[in-house]
C-alpha cells in the first residue's frame, strides 16, 4: 500500500520539478523509457494483443478496472484513450515533451501513435492488468512497483516521473483530498519531462532488466 507521508513528499517534489526536456540526463532517461517500452509493446503484439483507440465522444468501454482486466485476460484486447484527445493542460506548451514524439506503430486509422499512447497501453497491461492493480492510490503504487522491474535503472527515472510522481501529485498533492473524494472530477498533474530526486524511486523492486544484464556480464 502507498505510504501517504512518502507520497506527499513525492507529490511536492513533482510539483516543484521543472519541465526540462532538453536536459541531457532527462533526455537520456526518456529515450531509454521510450525505447524499452516499444520493445515491450512489440512483445505484446507478437503475442496477439489487439489494440483499439477510443474515439472522440465515445463512452469509456471500461466502467471499472475489472472491465479492463477481463478484456485483457479473456479477449487479449485493450482499448486506450489517445494522447491527442488530452495531454497536460491547456496553459502548457506540450509540443516539446518527448512522450509526444510519433512512433513507428500505427493506430487503427493508420496514424502514427505517440510514445505516450504506447506507454499508457503497456503500463495498463503490465502494471495494472497483469497484477490486478486498480487505478486508486494503492493500485497506482502497485502498478509502479511491478512495472519498475521491467526497465533499466535509467528508464526507471523517467517511469517514476510519469507514474509515481504524477499519481502522488494527484492523490496526495495540493488537490489530493478533493481528488480522492471526487475521482470523476480529478484534477491531473501537469505533464513534465523531468527527473525526480532519488528518494522518489526508492522502495521499488530490483530491475529484472538490470539483473539479466548483470548475469550476462558475470
Amino acid at each position: 500500500k502507498v505510504d501517504p507521508k512518502n507520497a506527499a513528499k513525492i507529490a511536492e517534489a513533482y510539483h516543484n520539478a521543472q519541465h526540462m526536456p532538453n536536459d541531457p540526463h532527462v533526455k537520456s532517461a526518456y529515450d531509454a523509457l521510450i525505447n524499452e517500452t516499444k520493445d515491450q509493446y512489440q512483445h505484446m503484439l507478437n503475442n496477439g494483443l489487439r489494440v483499439t483507440k477510443i474515439q472522440a465522444g465515445q463512452e469509456n468501454p471500461y466502467k471499472t478496472s475489472k472491465d479492463l482486466f477481463n478484456d485483457v485476460k479473456n479477449n487479449n484486447h485493450i482499448a486506450y484513450f489517445p494522447t491527442d484527445q488530452g495531454f497536460g493542460n491547456e496553459n502548457q506548451n506540450d509540443n516539446d515533451h518527448p512522450m509526444l514524439q510519433p512512433t513507428e506503430h500505427l493506430d487503427n486509422e493508420g496514424k502514427p501513435m505517440a510514445a505516450n499512447d504506447i506507454f499508457r497501453i503497456v503500463h495498463d497491461y503490465f502494471g495494472h492488468a497483469k497484477e490486478g492493480n486498480g487505478f486508486g492510490a494503492n493500485g497506482e503504487e502497485g502498478a509502479w512497483k511491478h512495472h519498475m522491474q521491467m526497465y533499466s535503472p535509467l528508464a526507471q527515472k523517467a517511469l517514476t516521473a510519469e507514474t509515481r510522481g504524477q499519481n502522488s501529485w494527484v492523490n496526495f498533492g495540493p488537490h489530493g483530498e478533493e481528488n480522492r473524494k471526487n475521482p470523476a472530477n480529478t484534477r491531473y498533474a501537469d505533464q513534465k519531462a523531468t527527473i525526480l530526486p532519488d528518494f522518489a524511486s526508492q522502495h521499488g523492486e530490483q530491475s529484472v532488466y538490470s539483473q539479466l544484464h548483470k548475469n550476462e556480464n558475470d
